[in-house]
């Protein structure tokens, strides 16, 4: 093992971006059972307790920021948790506005943490701290965790796994770090189609890359000698990753032994292949531009990957001049089922070396109980919040598709190759090397890269 990954971690890919209000997203779930109570907005749960003598248990959220956590409903009901359990366990819970992450990290390597708990709230803020000997082994703690439980999420669960250890746990994805297609109603319209039957084409299964490539392709004939109109962008690598995972695949995989490049496989090769399509007949650019979501707010793009979230602010979406709908990513013609990535999401992990860890796990367990355990509220919130975000009735069924379709994807895991991939397939969308050419340049070399950053320290 390299002593520079031993004894230190570096930042690995920039900073995170999660939201100041983070630390709530994966304990709003839903679920049974009675509380200790703790006043307003108080979720009904049960939990096993111990005395803690006014210790004080701290929490490590990047992001995290005492003066906006309360302007949201379960904002407000996850402080009143936390007071709660404060009675609970006659402990003080510290949440600390820190953004140094790698600090964290550095302390608990050099076996005095500075935190007990730590959020992994970015997938890509998990392998080098885990291999490392940051986080403990959760699944030790069997007094304090039951993940058979309903109120974890299983596939989440299975991502935070490595050598058969529990080195995260959550209680799901939160729906705005999901992806959908938006479509630019009026461009539709233009193309000589009705913005309202893809409503129908997703609910009767017809919504499928065919189907897309017919409109994309029209709508991209829409261009003049002036403005060039696109059918669809890849918004940095959206595209390819969608058109894999809908083809029943991912140019990404994980297991127990960490992570893999797998865009050789035949499903992901359909993808790019289909891709390729859509650019040699100039529905798509040759780029795979981070910036490319801004031709879609110019109005200049049909159809547009993208998350959930960015219907949240009047900078994104939600600010946007023309009108536009959303369905879910089409299915490649041989698949049966839409699928929704979900690549940016939340987990817990207890750091290595705190003083009485299992104490900390039940604490961890108790901050994760459900927050909403009324499933019939939870909806209604959630309804109310969504008709407030979309533009007409038709882009609420993806909600219900998102929750049920959802595919929690590796991909952030693999940092830095998922940049260093990206990248290639710019090259291969100019034309510089075929797919093929390029799979045999970096094959062995991602695969090293990723060896590398999932070996356990004490691997040889």
């Amino acid at each position: 093992m390299k002593a520079s990954k031993k004894n230190h971690i570096r930042l690995i890919r920039g900073i995170a971006a999660v939201m100041s209000a983070g630390l709530v997203l994966s304990m709003a779930g839903c679920g049974g059972g009675e509380t200790t109570g703790s006043g307003t907005g108080a979720s009904e749960a049960t939990y096993k307790t111990v005395d803690l003598q006014q210790r004080k248990i701290k929490i490590y959220q990047y992001g995290f920021r005492k003066n906006t956590i309360t302007s949201t409903e379960s904002g407000k009901r996850f402080m009143n948790r936390v007071a709660e359990i404060e009675k609970a366990f006659n402990c003080v819970i510290d949440l600390p506005e820190d953004d140094n992450y790698t600090a964290v990290w550095n302390a608990t390597l050099a076996g005095k943490p500075s935190h007990d708990i730590m959020s992994i709230a970015a997938p890509h803020l998990f392998a080098q701290p885990a291999t490392n000997g940051v986080f403990m082994d959760l699944s030790q703690f069997k007094d304090a965790f039951d993940f058979s439980a309903d109120k974890w999420d299983q596939d989440l669960l299975q991502s935070y796994q490595l050598h058969g250890k529990q080195y995260g746990c959550s209680t799901g994805t939160d729906i705005t770090g999901n992806t959908v297609m938006y479509f630019n109603k009026r461009l539709v319209k233009e193309a000589g189609y009705n913005p309202d039957d893809l409503y129908k084409w997703q609910e009767d299964g017809s919504w499928k890359w065919s189907k897309f490539k017919e409109m994309a392709t029209k709508i991209s004939k829409l261009s003049s000698g002036s403005t060039t109109i696109w059918g669809s962008v890849n918004n940095a690598y959206q595209l390819y990753n969608n058109l894999c995972v809908s083809n029943g695949s991912n140019w990404i995989t994980k297991d127990q032994s960490g992570v893999h490049f797998n865009a050789d496989d035949e499903k992901c090769m359909q993808a790019m292949d289909f891709m390729m399509e859509l650019q040699k007949a100039k529905v798509i650019p040759d780029t795979t531009d981070f910036n490319d979501y801004k031709l879609f707010l110019e109005g200049k793009v049909g159809f547009i990957p993208e998350y959930i979230e960015r219907l949240q602010h009047k900078e994104g979406y939600g600010g946007m001049q023309d009108d536009f709908g959303m369905v879910m990513f089409p299915k490649s013609d041989s698949e049966s089922s839409y699928r929704s990535i979900n690549d940016w999401y939340q987990g817990w992990a207890i750091l290595e070396g705190v003083a009485e860890p299992e104490k900390v796990a039940l604490v961890l367990n108790a901050l994760t109980e459900p927050l909403y355990p009324d499933e019939a509220e939870l909806n209604k919130l959630n309804s109310s919040l969504w008709m407030s975000w979309v533009r007409d009735e038709g882009s609420l069924k993806v909600f219900d598709l998102v929750k049920n379709n959802t595919y929690v994807s590796p991909v952030l895991f693999a940092s830095p190759v998922d940049a260093q991939w990206q990248s290639k397939v710019g090259e291969i969308l100019k034309g510089k090397k075929t797919n093929a050419e390029a799979l045999q340049e970096v094959k062995s070399q991602y695969t090293e890269t990723l060896n590398d950053l999932w070996a356990p320290i004490d691997a040889e």
